[in-house]
């Protein structure tokens, strides 16, 4: 059996720019469906923006990715303290799990949300 995987490497810069545009283009939509459709085919039309919210929502949101850095961060410190002063690192570790179990909350709630 072969598995291939592919990665791909994007600039963080670059998805926060899409991110935004995106937002913009979907407002900017949202006006002009109410303005020129009729109610059938705004509800049809919603259905199908929940669906782009969600998947933009699973690529990039600006504050999970902050969430999930933070997390990382203490992660990485509770590492280069473990061997040196356990005390100060089981209290990094505790504010890591905290922070993770943060933003595990929040990204489900973000996948409920949009769907």
């Amino acid at each position: 059996m072969e598995v291939n995987i592919l990665q791909i490497q994007i600039e963080k810069e670059s998805i926060e720019d899409f991110y935004q545009h995106m937002q913009s283009f979907i407002q900017t939509i949202n006006v002009m469906a109410e303005q020129f459709l009729d109610e059938p085919t705004k509800k049809e039309y919603a259905k199908h923006i929940q669906k782009l919210k969600m998947a933009m929502n699973k690529v990039y949101h600006p504050e999970l990715r902050k969430l999930k850095e933070e997390s990382y961060t203490l992660y990485k410190a509770y590492l280069g303290l473990r061997d040196i002063d356990k005390s100060m690192a089981a209290k990094l570790y505790t504010q890591y799990l905290d922070k993770r179990a943060i933003a595990a909350a929040y990204e489900k709630k973000l996948v409920t949300k949009s769907e």
